[in-house]
């Protein structure tokens, strides 16, 4: 859930202009018991505290001038106040006063149409300058607010989820959301004409500073922050945020990893292909691509492999990997992987009726939820609990448990019966045979290095351990467009490192609630061979050994 910075009163800054809501929304968390993830973001939209008003032209203006002239300038504050509602991005201000002279301002930015005499502007004044020089005293000035704000965000929601001077607090941030859309703030440079800005840092210098003092900030104060964890969010649509250069306070990084819709060859990205050979190759397969983990393969040269790898890996200098932190002594500081938002609109790929939707919704985030956690990332937040097209809850006030979510409640129930913490930690050995799986997802061209892909190709297994006998493996064929239906395809497991003469074998289909097709061909005292019918969405395979 978003507490914005802007979301601060002007006057004061120790409210919330919707502290009512916020209230109401906190206290259903902690009635459901759920664990809020409260976003700190400074949208450009209302990035900051601000005070809003209206003023009229009091002569016209045309187009690409930096002057405006007005009935009246009271209110108008230099560098602070600005023009809204003028340009094409939604920024708050955009169009800052620099200088007064009479009824006369000088603006920030050349006017981007021409203005009428007598003209109703909307103007905004911002209690903080946007992100400049480094250091400067409307830098630090700048920061303290947001550091201020922290503190708001804290005291509000520990007055609810937790006491506050408790041990946790029930809650953890993200700082920031995505650099994609909604950061104009983090840089004055976006409230300027080409040629007033002036050089600064990379904007990598900011976001890294945002997030150190931060993290800083929380340390300084573990009674407000009790068990708050922190998460980067600047990485979120960046791959270059790295594990090892984390304050020892951030618990996590950041990713979005919403898929693209693209249709190959004509969508290819320039650059080098491997073919199977592992040597470079102009050929490219005719297919579609739509499918939750699409950022976690090779498909193109940014994946979250880099950052939910165990083993550290170098971008340039740059170490990424969980494992990739170390304090001074070499003791080895884990940064988990969020997945804090990812999800589907169905109306994006012209789904508009609702029962298709739904389909569409409850195979895509079931494949997220299970890929994600099953290859390391500590947690995945679906988008979004309520609100437009991607809404995972029902529609209707009697029936808020939608489809989607029933799906996703049998998966956890399965996958974490008999959870329990800090058991020894068992490793299996897993082979498939494709059996009748020679279904092609796209062809090849005849030749050795640049084969076709079979659905055998993209069997999945992501195996979960709850407790020291009892495992769950889910199971499915990685489809490369989800919007598709893979009829199911028999294949054979063997899986080793189980008692496997004792071990009891079931399976079930979280969409749905069935029982898939399973035959035990084979048992040995180390493993079992089984016969499976796979499909494009993932099955559960339950293992319980008889404990010895």
């Amino acid at each position: 859930m978003e507490i914005g910075w802007g979301e601060l009163d002007y006057a004061s800054e120790r409210f919330f202009r919707n502290e009512a809501d916020l209230r109401k929304l906190l206290r259903e968390c902690m009635h459901a018991r759920l664990r809020p993830l409260i976003l700190l973001n400074a949208h450009h939209g209302h990035p900051v505290p601000a005070e809003i008003f209206e003023a009229r032209t009091a002569a016209a203006a045309p187009k690409g001038v930096r002057s405006v002239e007005l009935a009246s300038t009271f209110g108008v504050r230099p560098n602070l106040t600005g023009l809204c509602d003028l340009g094409d991005q939604g920024i708050m201000a955009e169009f800052l006063v620099t200088r007064i002279q009479g009824q006369s301002l000088t603006l920030s930015k050349a006017l981007p149409r021409a203005l009428r005499s007598g003209e109703t502007l909307r103007l905004a004044t911002l209690r903080y300058v946007p992100f400049s020089v480094r250091g400067s005293a409307e830098y630090e000035k700048t920061m303290s607010g947001w550091l201020r704000y922290v503190d708001m965000v804290g005291e509000l929601a520990g007055s609810i989820l937790g006491s506050l001077n408790g041990s946790d607090q029930g809650f953890d941030l993200e700082i920031w959301n995505e650099l994609t859309f909604g950061s104009a703030f983090l840089s004055l440079n976006n409230y300027r004409s080409a040629e007033l800005q002036q050089p600064r840092p990379d904007p990598g210098v900011i976001w890294d500073d945002i997030v150190q003092r931060t993290a800083r900030h929380v340390t300084a104060n573990p009674r407000r922050f009790a068990g708050v964890a922190l998460s980067n969010g600047f990485a979120s649509t960046i791959p270059w945020t790295a594990a090892s250069l984390q304050p020892a306070r951030v618990s996590a990084i950041s990713k979005h990893p919403y898929p693209p819709s693209k249709h190959f060859p004509d969508e290819e990205q320039s650059g080098t292909a491997l073919g199977g050979d592992g040597q470079h190759t102009s050929y490219v397969p005719t297919y579609d691509v739509f499918f939750p983990e699409y950022l976690a393969t090779a498909i193109q040269t940014e994946t979250l492999w880099r950052d939910l790898s165990t083993e550290s890996n170098p971008i340039y200098e740059t170490m990424h990997g969980r494992l990739a932190r170390k304090s001074d002594t070499g003791a080895v500081l884990p940064v988990d992987v969020w997945i804090t938002e990812i999800g589907v609109d169905p109306t994006e790929h012209g789904w508009t009726e609702p029962g298709r939707a739904e389909w569409l919704r409850q195979r895509f985030c079931l494949r997220a939820m299970i890929f994600f956690l099953g290859i390391g990332a500590a947690r995945v937040y679906l988008f979004t609990a309520f609100g437009g097209p991607h809404q995972l809850l029902g529609q209707e006030p009697s029936s808020l448990m939608s489809p989607t979510l029933r799906t996703l409640s049998r998966a956890n129930a399965v996958i974490s019966h008999d959870h329990r913490r800090d058991v020894p930690v068992r490793n299996l050995g897993i082979e498939y045979f494709p059996g009748d799986a020679t279904l092609e997802v796209f062809p090849g061209n005849h030749h050795p290095a640049t084969p076709p892909l079979r659905a055998s190709d993209c069997l999945t297994v992501l195996p979960f351990q709850s407790s020291t006998h009892r495992f769950v493996l889910a199971y499915y064929i990685m489809t490369r467009d989800i919007r598709t239906k893979l009829p199911p395809q028999q294949m054979r497991l063997r899986i080793t490192g189980l008692a496997g003469i004792s071990v009891a074998v079931t399976a079930t289909d979280p969409i749905g609630g069935g029982s898939p097709h399973l035959a035990v061909l084979d048992r040995s005292v180390d493993g079992i061979v089984l016969s499976v019918m796979v499909t494009d969405t993932p099955c559960l395979l339950i293992l319980n050994e008889a404990p010895v």
